[in-house]
């Protein structure tokens, strides 16, 4: 048996078979994802959203009550030593008042918190529907042009390394993928030069 493959080797390098290299492009998908329009519309709309959290009413009541404590607390310092009774009523009020502060506090958090979380989890999720367009496009752009490979420039492995260390002139087919997927957001730059 190992005389028949010895042969067969032996034949196939004689008669001049070779086997081709891969043909291999690389895009760099970051840049893509950065350029697109929907992930400027992201931007905007999560920057929105979170800057909404700080317009929420428990946010305004937690601030409202802050002054307050603040007003109680410097109120407090303008009292009498001597006025024993109104000095014990002021400091029952800004103590309560405080617990009030301490609450409101903690409910915002909670609202802050979940807020957040459902933002980023609607982020994440929108993201990953833009990348596997890219990804999706990246394929039929570099099928078209006939490569065996296409390899993220921008991608890194789970050391956190690139994932193309080096490459010697290779052929970046970013451009087209990004004109595959529309092109990229006009800038204002751009619609003053035209």
């Amino acid at each position: 048996m190992r005389r028949i493959q010895a042969t067969l080797l032996l034949w196939l390098l004689a008669t001049g078979f070779s086997v081709a290299a891969p043909k291999i492009a690389i895009v760099k998908i970051g840049e893509i994802y950065r350029s697109l329009p929907a992930t400027k519309t992201l931007e905007g709309e999560v920057e929105r959203e979170r800057a909404e959290i700080l317009r929420n009413a428990r946010a305004d009541a937690y601030r409202a009550v802050l002054s307050e404590l603040e007003a109680l607390r410097q109120g407090i310092g303008k009292i009498s030593k001597n006025d024993r009774a109104t000095l014990e009523r002021a400091r029952q009020n800004y103590s309560l008042k405080r617990q009030e502060a301490l609450t409101l506090q903690r409910e915002f958090q909670n609202y802050r918190k979940r807020r957040t979380d459902e933002i980023n989890a609607r982020m994440v999720g929108e993201m990953e529907k833009i990348l596997a367009e890219i990804r999706t496009k990246a394929t039929e752009v570099g099928r078209s042009r006939g490569y065996d490979w296409v390899l993220d420039a921008d991608g890194r492995t789970n050391t956190g390394l690139p994932f193309v260390l080096y490459s010697k002139d290779p052929s970046d087919i970013t451009a087209e993928v990004l004109d595959a997927l529309g092109g990229p957001m006009a800038t204002t730059g751009d619609a003053d030069s035209q």
